[in-house]
């Protein structure tokens, strides 16, 4: 049985709001790749269409430095990195947090520590625990403020 599917249509402005900002801040166009859920979500072409990078929109309603790391599945680290590895393309983490966007590269899955985490505070199902990256929250490259 497939697994109940949590993103609301909120879910969605909020990330377009997130893709708008980072247009906006960075020189290229934020483009929605037709995935299935689990798989990366975006991309960011120049002005020729050519490929800058995939990435990851995640809206988190924290604060930067509440928690000294950032959780994101697993899964989604996997799905990025045969872009990076086999095509050559930069793998990136957008989290929007309360203070603003902070931009990470992913380089190396072998950097983070792996914990059996996730949504514990409001489990919604069993699938809400599980093997979860943590990446120290200093690592950001771009910082971009609302």
């Amino acid at each position: 049985m497939a697994r109940q599917v949590y993103q609301t249509e909120k879910d969605l402005q909020n990330e377009q709001i997130v893709s708008n900002r980072l247009e906006s801040a960075l020189s290229g166009k934020v483009v929605k790749m037709g995935g299935r859920l689990g798989e990366i979500d975006r991309c960011i072409v120049n002005k020729d269409n050519e490929i800058e990078c995939v990435l990851e929109i995640k809206v988190r309603a924290i604060d930067y430095k509440q928690y000294p790391t950032i959780f994101i599945s697993a899964h989604k680290i996997m799905a990025g990195m045969p872009y990076r590895n086999e095509l050559g393309i930069p793998f990136y983490i957008a989290f929007a947090l309360k203070t603003g966007i902070y931009l990470y590269h992913i380089k190396e899955p072998d950097q983070y520590v792996y914990k059996w985490d996730g949504r514990t505070k409001q489990t919604r199902d069993n699938q809400d625990i599980e093997i979860m990256a943590h990446i120290p929250m200093e690592e950001y490259i771009i910082h971009i403020a609302y």
